[in-house]
């Protein structure tokens, strides 16, 4: 099963449109998670009957900022356990497991910051299930994870960290680009890995081949966020070719048995 997490940075454009139907034919997303989507569940509706989703919970934005969306099959039953501009958390069953699922867009705000993690730690205190988190953290773990920029104190990265140690969360191996976000300031662009996937121990013991891609930029200042979540590693078949035309070629029985 696949998740896709992606701060589109407003669903009503036409280049983000189409992102979006490129991203579900390609990878077909049992989840599909928007943050900033800009837009009310009025068009979103739209948006899920364009995409092929069976279910659509949404988030109203603030004026032109903010809000969330979250598309899914019904091949997942939900059951929605928190709902606000930062936070959908949800209990669902995956391969006959019953897992928790939070998709999260972390305030923009620093000062704001802290609350959102104070949240997580709560939910977390209390989840000894497989726990899977993904989405826009708008925080990093510390200056190895942005280029560009002044450097910031260590000390600044501390409640982002304990809030991740509290929780009990992993990162996935992951491959792409991590540096999911580029901005333009005055002294020139910054990168940063704002966007990541995370699972408590459980959930890395029972889904234990969960991976993360980093997609390519375009349509937004973020890349899209691919999770694969897997519990074995995938199978890659490989078809037999044979040329009929080799049937009544001298030496060919002996080939195969030398073979």
């Amino acid at each position: 099963m696949r998740t896709i997490a992606w701060n589109c940075q407003g669903v009503g454009a036409k280049l983000t449109r189409r992102r979006l139907r490129e991203l579900c034919r390609i990878y077909s997303p049992g989840f599909l998670f928007l943050s900033e989507t800009k837009n009310d569940n009025f068009y979103l509706q739209d948006v899920q009957v364009e995409l092929g989703f069976d279910n659509l919970r949404t988030v109203e934005p603030d004026g032109s900022s903010g809000g969330l969306a979250l598309l899914y099959s019904n091949d997942f039953p939900v059951k929605f356990l928190l709902l606000d501009d930062r936070l959908i958390d949800i209990e669902t069953i995956i391969n006959g497991t019953r897992v928790f699922m939070t998709f999260i867009y972390g305030d923009p705000v620093p000062a704001n910051r802290d609350y959102v993690w104070e949240r997580l730690m709560r939910i977390g205190v209390a989840r000894c299930e497989p726990w899977f988190i993904i989405g826009d953290f708008n925080e990093i773990t510390g200056n190895h994870e942005k280029r560009g920029g002044k450097k910031r104190s260590e000390s600044s990265f501390l409640p982002f960290r304990v809030m991740i140690d509290s929780c009990g969360l992993i990162d996935f191996s992951y491959q792409g680009n991590q540096f999911s976000w580029i901005g333009q300031r005055s002294n020139g662009k910054i990168r940063c890995r704002l966007d990541r996937a995370m699972g408590n121990e459980e959930w890395h013991n029972i889904f234990s081949h969960t991976n993360v891609e980093y997609l390519k930029m375009w349509g937004s200042d973020h890349r899209p966020l691919l999770a694969s979540i897997l519990s074995r590693p995938k199978k890659f078949v490989r078809r037999f070719m044979f040329d009929k035309r080799w049937i009544d070629k001298p030496g060919l029985k002996e080939a195969v048995v030398d073979g």
